[in-house]
């Protein structure tokens, strides 16, 4: 929740904020945490694989690192590539030149604040300066998801597709069948990681049907095609469950969009407890 206008901060600030905000997302939070537990000494159960514990401890902090370097090149195209950066976000930096922010800092800021899903938009309006720009929509919405209900999902997949890689039997083997060992609680086991992502999904995509049924004429989507439409609704569905970004004025949707929001930050709330204290 913001109180004054973003775009009063100068572009130093804009970074202050950007650090506070990555170091108190929940993924900072949960690998710092994890990192101080494995670094007092303990006793392991027999049998523990101790490399293997040290191979989780380091993957996650290049999971984030990574995550935000291929968000920051994909949301600012090299000045070369005309192409890309047409496709990617066709009005976006007219936008910002419009607005006097810098590129880099939105790239870094809107990509730390989607992830750690803090909400805060460089611009006054939140999202709703960029309802046309699809492809930004569709470049932060894997962000949403990741840095929140689908971690432990996104988590389990990169340590799967990395132990393929490497040809390591402790990612393959050990980490990936012994979640409880591990005491990392974001790594779930398979078969909760499979519920978890269909959960989310199957959510959204309720949400995401009663927003088409309800809000396609509505004043709030007035001067989008089909398209943006479809792509915008699905980044308010993804956004109102976890970051809080929106792309809609609030104020002009229907009294039962609100109460089907509500309703839906309060399942994601219940859903995210119930995962955390299982």
């Amino acid at each position: 929740m913001s109180t004054v206008e973003m775009e009063i901060f100068s572009n130093p600030q804009l970074i202050v904020m950007t650090i506070v905000m990555f170091v108190g997302g929940e993924v900072f939070t949960s690998v710092a945490g994890h990192f101080m537990s494995n670094s007092k000494p303990k006793q392991r159960r027999a049998g523990e694989n101790v490399a293997s514990l040290r191979s989780d401890s380091s993957f996650n902090p290049k999971n984030i690192v990574i995550s935000g370097i291929e968000s920051r090149v994909i949301m600012n195209p090299k000045p070369g590539n005309r192409q890309a950066e047409e496709q990617t976000q066709p009005s976006a930096k007219d936008i910002l030149k419009r607005k006097g922010l810098n590129l880099f800092t939105f790239s870094l800021f809107t990509t730390v604040s989607t992830f750690s899903n803090c909400g805060f938009v460089p611009t006054n309006e939140n999202m709703l300066v960029f309802a046309k720009n699809s492809g930004l929509l569709l470049i932060l919405i894997p962000q949403v998801l990741q840095g929140n209900s689908l971690f432990p999902a996104c988590l389990r997949f990169s340590i799967w597709v990395l132990g393929k890689v490497v040809r390591k039997v402790e990612y393959s083997n050990y980490l990936l069948k012994n979640t409880r060992a591990i005491g990392y609680h974001h790594l779930l086991p398979n078969r909760r990681s499979c519920y978890l992502v269909f959960t989310v999904f199957g959510f959204t995509a309720a949400q995401l049907i009663f927003f088409c049924a309800m809000e396609w004429n509505s004043e709030a989507l007035i001067g989008l095609d089909p398209y943006e439409k479809i792509i915008g609704l699905f980044f308010q569905s993804v956004n109102t469950r976890h970051t809080g970004e929106t792309i809609v004025d609030l104020s002009t949707i229907s009294a039962a969009i609100l109460v089907i929001l509500i309703v839906m930050m309060s399942v994601s709330l219940s859903l995210s407890l119930s995962f955390h204290m299982a």
